[in-house]
């Protein structure tokens, strides 16, 4: 186990680089000499995976959850909303509720303002809603109040810094803590735009995970040990393939997350 350990922490200096989702990057394929079968987890496609309408994405005309999705997609505007999310394909829709139930059941749904150009499959960026409140202070009482997610700085290790590596345009990053799969990783950009993304599998997932999946190191911190090296396999290179909507929405659904579809 401390052999193993030990190799995810030197693998951890490409944590995250190529795997997040608009990246484009095949230089981190090869953390694993032995090619692995596909786990059943990651064959989903859209044959066995629902797509929303927009009456679900809206839970039936809900006035609150409306009023959020016709900002966020279309500006304030129903029609172009509407409109809008019809033009999208089956994956991107699919991706784009899924994020929404998530940042929804988060609390925080209310500081998204409208998309800054067309969501890719599970991520989108946005700008802050400053009616809402500061997006700084929402994350970081999150993470150092109610500790579900964990900021990315060196303070908290080097796993957790190392996280948000490839985005170098990110001034701070957060990743939820308290998931194994389809973790919210979200970042606020130098020019203040915001990236909100989801991870198959999350490294940083030590809030309520089995002791035996936590492994600590000086410097590192704690990781889980089992999901970084599921995460570095699956989610880089190549291999990020496997970041789709269908898939996300599969761990989400069978851990019984309230979904609107």
């Amino acid at each position: 186990m401390r052999h193993f350990a030990l190799e995810l922490f030197a693998a951890s200096a490409v944590l995250l680089t190529g795997s997040c989702a608009g990246d484009d990057s095949s230089d981190t394929d090869s953390f694993s000499a032995t090619e692995q079968p596909v786990p059943p987890e990651l064959q989903h496609s859209d044959a066995d995976s629902p797509v929303p309408t927009w009456e679900q994405l809206t839970r039936d005309g809900d006035p609150t959850r409306t009023a959020h999705v016709v900002r966020i997609v279309g500006g304030g505007d129903a029609s172009l909303a509407r409109a809008a999310f019809a033009g999208w394909t089956a994956s991107v829709r699919r991706g784009f509720a899924l994020l929404i139930d998530k940042i929804d059941n988060e609390g925080w749904l209310d500081s998204v303002d409208r998309l800054e150009g067309d969501p890719w499959e599970s991520a989108f960026h946005f700008r802050a809603r400053t009616a809402a409140g500061s997006f700084e202070q929402i994350m970081v009482t999150k993470a150092e109040h109610d500790g579900v997610y964990t900021e990315n700085t060196l303070y908290n290790g080097a796993s957790a810094y190392l996280t948000k590596w490839n985005h170098q345009n990110w001034t701070r990053g957060w990743i939820e803590n308290d998931i194994p799969h389809a973790a919210l990783h979200v970042g606020i950009a130098g020019d203040g735009a915001i990236e909100v993304h989801m991870e198959l599998y999350d490294p940083i997932y030590t809030n309520g995970a089995p002791l035996s999946e936590l492994y600590w190191a000086p410097g590192f911190g704690w990781i889980n040990w089992r999901l970084t090296g599921m995460h570095l396999y699956w989610e880089t290179g190549a291999r990020a393939q496997y970041r789709t909507s269908a898939n996300y929405y599969h761990f989400l659904n069978d851990a019984g997350f309230p979904l609107s579809f």
